[in-house]
């Protein structure tokens, strides 16, 4: 089945709801999760499990001394990187912007639960430390 790529956002709930569940359109992929979880719905799999979805960059981010938005990275082989934000041209990210991303990231996961949840489809989110409050938290079965 053909799952096409015509990105919605906002607009009337109703709308958007019946135009994604007739595959002409479908949620603004922000992430390769949210595209692939869509994916696994129209798939019609009964049970999504979600592994490695800290999605805990809310926890990196801190403004500098010059206002720009600085991101903290570390990894357990290396020390702490700090750098700061910018977007593909150079310019300056705001945290306004990324908050807004991240607001259009969060609410598609919740738009993904319930249209999953229409159709007797669970989601659990198997990643204990995760920010995400979209799924069910639980662990694989």
């Amino acid at each position: 089945e053909y799952i096409p790529n015509i990105p919605i956002w906002g607009g009337l709930k109703n709308i958007s709801q019946f135009l994604i569940n007739n595959n002409c359109a479908n949620p603004l992929y922000e992430n390769v999760m949210i595209a692939a979880i869509y994916s696994s719905i129209r798939y019609n799999f009964q049970n999504i499990f979600l592994f490695g979805v800290d999605h805990n960059w809310i926890h990196s981010l801190r403004v500098g001394n010059n206002n720009e938005l600085l991101s903290s990275k570390s990894f357990f082989y290396e020390s702490e990187k700090i750098t700061v934000l910018k977007d593909s041209f150079g310019n300056s990210i705001k945290l306004e912007d990324t908050l807004n991303d991240f607001n259009h990231i969060i609410k598609s996961y919740h738009f993904l639960n319930n249209m999953a949840l229409s159709k007797n489809i669970t989601i659990t989110n198997c990643c204990t430390e995760s920010m995400i409050d979209g799924f069910k938290k639980g662990l694989l079965k």
